[in-house]
C-alpha cells in the first residue's frame, strides 16, 4: 500500500497545477543533466495549458544574467518576456501559444540549449474531459460579459474594484476618486491592508468563473509580485444539488465572502462547479484546474486550495479530490455524499422500491416501518424525498434546458436530461446490438447507464432480523425489476456494462479513500432527523472508505450538530478556522514525508470528532445517541457500510434454504407439486446468483489519478508530465 501511495504521490506531483506552482521554489530550482539550461512551466503541466499563455521558469546551474539566455516560441524571439525577478529566479509569461503543440526553445551562452513542447488548448476547453456535449446555452450576457464571441461561449473578462466600508458593507471602489471610508483587515498571516479587492468575472471551459482577491488598485498584478494582502491560498466554492441544464449557467456561490476575504484568501468559483446545473465532476475538475492556471499566471503560485460546499457541493469536492488529486488540499463539506454514482444507486433503488410498494404489491406492505427497513432509511420518507427531488435525473425526457427535449417517438435525437447522457464523453455510448427503437431512429446509441441491481437481495438484513416475512422478501426480489435506458421500470433487473463500471472506479468517479487520504477533511452535519435525503450514514461511509484504503481515518473529522441555535454561526467560523490552521501546518512541513503522512501528522489536536448537542460539546460521537444513523437499500441488502459497490460479484444461491441464519430463522415454504415454494421462487428470480459482498465489486479497481478522456470514453492515464530536453550534445 505504501509503495502504491508513493507512486500516486509522484503522479500527483507531476500532474496538479497547484502542486506544480508550489513546487517551483527552493532546492528544486536546479539545472538539468550535465548543467544544461532547463525550461519548465509553472502555472500548469506543459501538456494541460489553456488560453494561449503560460508561466515559464528558465533555470541554469549557476543562474543566468539577462544577457546569458534567449527564449523563442515557435521560432519567434520572446526573450523580452523574461527577467530576473526579485527572488532571483528567471520568470516570464509566454503569450501567443497556438492551439496544439508549441515549441519553447531556450539557449544559454554558458549552459547549452533545451526545448520544451507546450500543448495549448482553447480557453473554451476541453483539456482532458473529452468531447463537449451539445446543445449548450450561453449565459455571458446575464453575467455581465456581453454577447458570446463564439459557440464555446467565450467572452472577455470583466474586472471591478470593490471595498468594505467602515459600516461593514461591500460597495464599488472608484479608482480615480478613492473613498475615505475604507476599512482595514488583518489576514491570517498577520498582514494589515486596506479592505479593497478585485472581482474578476470571465468565461472559461464553457462556464462562467468569478474570483475576488485583496489587492492594491495602484499596482499591476504579476505572478512574481503577488498582492500584499493575499495569503497565497484559494477558497473555492462548489455548488449544491445535481442537474443537467446543458448550459453555461451562473456561478451562484458568492465570492464576496467576508470570512475568507478578510483573512487573505482568494475566493473563487465556477458555474461548472455547481452540480445543480452541471452534474459532471470531470468538467468541474477541469474548470478548477484551468482557473488555477489563470490565477498563477495573474498573481503567482498557490500555496493550497481548499474547497467548500454542501450536499452536491460535497460530491464535487470528494470526486475532484479523488480523481484529480492535487487540485484540492482541504475539504470543508456539509451534508456529505461520497460521490454521485453511488448516490444515484440509492436514487434508482428508491424509484424501484416505491413503484413496487405502491403499484406492484401494496397488499404485502401496509406497514410503513417494513418499507423503511428495506430502504435502509429511518423511514420511507427518505425515498419519497429522493423521488420528488431527483427521479427526473433518470428520465431523459424531463428537459435539459437547451435545445429540443428528447422524446422517444417525436424527437429521438433530442436533448436527453440524464446525468449519464451529460457524461457521455466519459461513459461512452451503448453498442448497436442493444439499441432501442429510439436509438435506431436517432442513429446512435445513448449514453451507457451504469446502474446495476443484478443479484441484489433487497431487504436481506430485515429478513435476518425477523422484521420481514419470507413471502415479503421473496415477492420483493421476484418483482422489483430494473430500469431501462430511458428510466422506465421494466421486469428484468438492470445489468451495467462492466467496462463502464470500471471507468467509474478508475477515474475516481466513485470516490477513492486512497487518494482522499491526501486531503484534510472536516465534515459538518446539521442533524434534523434521518428522514430526508441527507442521511448521516454517508459521513461514515466515507470514513469506511478511508479506513479500507489507508487503515485509518485520521484525515477526517466529523462534526455532528443537534438542535444547535444559529447553526451556521457556530459551525461555519469554527470549521473554517480549523481547516485554515490544519492546512497552514501542512504547508509549513518541509519534511520528505508522503503527503498523506503530513496530513495526519499536522492535524490540530482540536480537529477531532465532535458532537454538539445544543451548547454542549463532546468528542465522543457515541455519546450523542440522537445521532443514530441508518443506511440505504444497498446496505440494507447486506452491502458494506463503505457503500462503494456499483455492480456486485455473484455467487450461486444455495439449492436448499440454509438454516445457518444467513437468511433468517423462519424457513421458506417448500415446493409442493406444481406450486413452487418460496425458496425455489427466489432461485428462479435470481438465476445468475446473488451478491457476494465479501468480494470486491465487478470493475472495482484502484483509482488511476488524472484520467484523460481526450482519446474517447473510458479514458487513459495522463502519464508523466513533459519536461524540457537538451538540444545537441
Amino acid at each position: 500500500m505504501r509503495l502504491r501511495r508513493a507512486l500516486v504521490t509522484l503522479l500527483v506531483a507531476a500532474s496538479a497545477a497547484s502542486t506544480l506552482a508550489m513546487a517551483s521554489t527552493g532546492t528544486e530550482a536546479m539545472a538539468g543533466p550535465a548543467g544544461n539550461v532547463v525550461a519548465r512551466t509553472l502555472s500548469n503541466r506543459a501538456d494541460l495549458v489553456a488560453g494561449g499563455d503560460v508561466l515559464v521558469e528558465i533555470v541554469t546551474a549557476e543562474g543566468a544574467a539577462p544577457s546569458d539566455y534567449r527564449v523563442s516560441l515557435n521560432g519567434i524571439d520572446v526573450t523580452s518576456s523574461f527577467a530576473t525577478r526579485a527572488d532571483g529566479r528567471v520568470l516570464g509569461v509566454v503569450q501567443g501559444l497556438a492551439i496544439g503543440d508549441n515549441l519553447v526553445a531556450v539557449s544559454s551562452t554558458q549552459h547549452g540549449a533545451a526545448r520544451l513542447i507546450v500543448t495549448n488548448h482553447p480557453i473554451g476547453g476541453p483539456v482532458f474531459s473529452g468531447e463537449q456535449v451539445q446543445p449548450w446555452a450561453c449565459t455571458t450576457e446575464r453575467n455581465g460579459l456581453g454577447e458570446p464571441m463564439d459557440a464555446q461561449c467565450n467572452a472577455a473578462a470583466v474586472r471591478q474594484w470593490r471595498y468594505r466600508n467602515l459600516e461593514g458593507a461591500f460597495v464599488d471602489y472608484d479608482v480615480d476618486n478613492p473613498p475615505s471610508d475604507v476599512a482595514t483587515t488583518t489576514t491570517d498571516h498577520g498582514v494589515s491592508v486596506p479592505y479593497v479587492f478585485l472581482v474578476e468575472t470571465g468565461a472559461m471551459n464553457r462556464g462562467i468563473y468569478r474570483f475576488a482577491i485583496l489587492a492594491d488598485p495602484t499596482k499591476p498584478l504579476a505572478p512574481w509580485a503577488p498582492p500584499g494582502g493575499w495569503n497565497g491560498s484559494v477558497y473555492y466554492k462548489f455548488g449544491p444539488s445535481c442537474g443537467t441544464q446543458y448550459s453555461q449557467a451562473d456561478p451562484i456561490e458568492g465570492v464576496e465572502d467576508n470570512r475568507a476575504l478578510s483573512q487573505g484568501y482568494l475566493v473563487a468559483t465556477s458555474s461548472l462547479s455547481v452540480l445543480g446545473t452541471n452534474c459532471n465532476t470531470v468538467t468541474s475538475a477541469e474548470s478548477l484546474m484551468m482557473l488555477q492556471e489563470h490565477l498563477v499566471e495573474l498573481v503567482g503560485p498557490i500555496q493550497h486550495t481548499r474547497g467548500k460546499g454542501g450536499s452536491g457541493g460535497s460530491i464535487g469536492q470528494f470526486v475532484v479530490a479523488s480523481g484529480y488529486p492535487g487540485l484540492l488540499q482541504g475539504l470543508n463539506v456539509d451534508m456529505a455524499f461520497e460521490d454521485f454514482w453511488t448516490t444515484l444507486v440509492e436514487v434508482a433503488d428508491c424509484h424501484l422500491l416505491l413503484n413496487y410498494f405502491t403499484t406492484t404489491s401494496p397488499h404485502l406492505w401496509a406497514d410503513a416501518r417494513a418499507q423503511g427497513l428495506v430502504t435502509g432509511h429511518e423511514a420511507i420518507s427518505s425515498c419519497l424525498t429522493w423521488e420528488v427531488s431527483f427521479a427526473g435525473l433518470l428520465n431523459p425526457a424531463s428537459g435539459c434546458g437547451a435545445g429540443e427535449p428528447y422524446d422517444p417517438v417525436a424527437a429521438p435525437d433530442g436533448c436527453r436530461a440524464t446525468v449519464q447522457d451529460m457524461q457521455v464523453s466519459v461513459l461512452g455510448r451503448r453498442p448497436p446490438e442493444v439499441w432501442t427503437d429510439a436509438e435506431q431512429a436517432a442513429g446512435h446509441g445513448f449514453a451507457e447507464f451504469p446502474y446495476d441491481n443484478t443479484g441484489r437481495l433487497y431487504g436481506l438484513n430485515a429478513l435476518r432480523s425477523g422484521d420481514l416475512m419470507p413471502e415479503q422478501f421473496v415477492d420483493l426480489n421476484e418483482k422489483i425489476g430494473g430500469l431501462d435506458v430511458d428510466g422506465n421500470v421494466v421486469a428484468d433487473r438492470s445489468s451495467a456494462n462492466p467496462a463502464v463500471v470500471e471507468t467509474l472506479y478508475r477515474a475516481g468517479l466513485v470516490s477513492s479513500g486512497e487518494t482522499l487520504g491526501d486531503v484534510a477533511i472536516i465534515d459538518v452535519r446539521g442533524f434534523a432527523g434521518d428522514a430526508e435525503i441527507h442521511t448521516n450514514f454517508h459521513s461514515y461511509a466515507m470514513r469506511r472508505r478511508l479506513e479500507n484504503a489507508n487503515g485509518h481515518h485520521e484525515n477526517q473529522s466529523i462534526w455532528q450538530l443537534f438542535e444547535v441555535p444559529n447553526l451556521p454561526s457556530i459551525a461555519g467560523p469554527q470549521s473554517f478556522a480549523m481547516m485554515g490552521e490544519w492546512l497552514r501546518a501542512i504547508d509549513a512541513d518541509d519534511t520528505e514525508a508522503l503527503r498523506a503522512d503530513k496530513v495526519t501528522t499536522n492535524r490540530p489536536a482540536t480537529a477531532e470528532d465532535s458532537c454538539i448537542l445544543q451548547d454542549q460539546r463532546s468528542n465522543d460521537l457515541n455519546q450523542c445517541v440522537a445521532f443514530a444513523y441508518h443506511a440505504n437499500p444497498l446496505i440494507a441488502a447486506g452491502g458494506p457500510l463503505s457503500n462503494d459497490i456499483v455492480k456486485c460479484a455473484l455467487t450461486p444461491l444455495p439449492v436448499m434454504w440454509p438454516a445457518d441464519g444467513s437468511f433468517g430463522s423462519v424457513p421458506f415454504t417448500p415446493t409442493v407439486g406444481p406450486v413452487l415454494g418460496q425458496w425455489d421462487r427466489l432461485r428462479a428470480a435470481l438465476p445468475d446468483g446473488i451478491c457476494d459482498f465479501s468480494r470486491p465489486g465487478i470493475g472495482q479497481v484502484p483509482v488511476q489519478p488524472w484520467t484523460t478522456f481526450v482519446d474517447g470514453p473510458g479514458g487513459r492515464a495522463l502519464g508523466p508530465a513533459p519536461t524540457s530536453v537538451p538540444i545537441g550534445s
